[in-house]
């Protein structure tokens, strides 16, 4: 249950970042390129406060660096050193400048309360391993299947001296989890089409590894196409029928479909 709430978050954080970069892009694209947003902290907590080239500008470099000092940003300096050159760059105001500049700050503050929020989740999976050793062990796997690269999980797991579980066994698998774990990277910069793309190739490499339809189910979802994510799935349960994670996932987009739509308010 925790880390299926965890994976839940997870597709949260992966549509508020392209929102992030979209409405960058549209008003501020030279600091939009200066930072990867899904992994710098720093970037975030820039965005909290100076959105928009000009308010950059005429803070300067010096007084940022201690602006981001203040809130415990690692590599202040470059970091305020990367946002002035962005600004210099810039000296344009685009159109919608003003407004996105607040939705931008938004949407910072709300990765960052989310990003707080993993920690919280985070510790609350490592706590299952003292009170309950068997069931840490399908907890970190499960965490491992929604997220490969969950590295907290690994390190668990060989603390209990269990394997991650689903890992490839022949050449080929091998080669079908490097392109799905490319395939994952590709999804978190927002480009679904290409990660589908992937993970085809994925699938045809080793068509009867499970792990890879688990990928495309996740893609799939995230895409809002519900109907390729149970095909999925299904395929799936059908390569391992007693996998409770696939099962589960395939309930739950069951019972999504099953809800009645809402009706438009008149």
């Amino acid at each position: 249950m925790l880390t299926g709430h965890r994976a839940d978050l997870v597709a949260d954080r992966v549509r508020m970042i392209n929102r992030l970069r979209d409405l960058m892009t549209s008003v501020f694209p030279s600091l939009e390129r200066a930072f990867d947003y899904s992994s710098h902290k720093g970037a975030l907590v820039l965005l909290t406060g100076y959105p928009t080239p000009d308010r950059i500008r005429r803070l300067g470099q010096t007084r940022l660096t201690a602006w981001l000092r203040s809130r415990n940003v690692r590599g202040s300096a470059n970091v305020a050193a990367r946002a002035v050159a962005a600004a210099k760059a810039q000296t344009v105001v685009l159109p919608g400048q003003d407004l996105t500049a607040g939705i931008i700050t938004e949407l910072a503050n709300g990765i960052l309360t989310l990003d707080e929020r993993f920690k919280s989740l985070d510790a609350q999976i490592a706590a299952t391993f003292s009170e309950h050793p068997q069931a840490a062990i399908v907890e970190y796997r499960t965490a491992l299947r929604y997220d490969p690269q969950y590295e907290p999980s690994r390190q668990a797991l060989a603390r209990l001296g269990a394997g991650a579980g689903g890992e490839p066994r022949s050449d080929a698998e091998k080669l079908a989890a490097a392109l799905a774990d490319r395939a994952s990277r590709t999804a978190r910069r927002g480009d679904y089409a290409e990660a589908m793309k992937i993970l085809a190739e994925a699938a045809r490499v080793a068509p009867r590894f499970a792990l890879v339809q688990q990928y495309r189910a996740n893609v799939a979802y995230l895409m809002g196409d519900k109907p390729t994510a149970k095909a999925a799935l299904q395929r799936a349960l059908e390569l391992e029928p007693d996998n409770a994670l696939y099962r589960e996932n395939l309930r739950r987009l069951e019972k999504d479909d099953a809800q009645p739509a809402k009706r438009p308010k008149r």
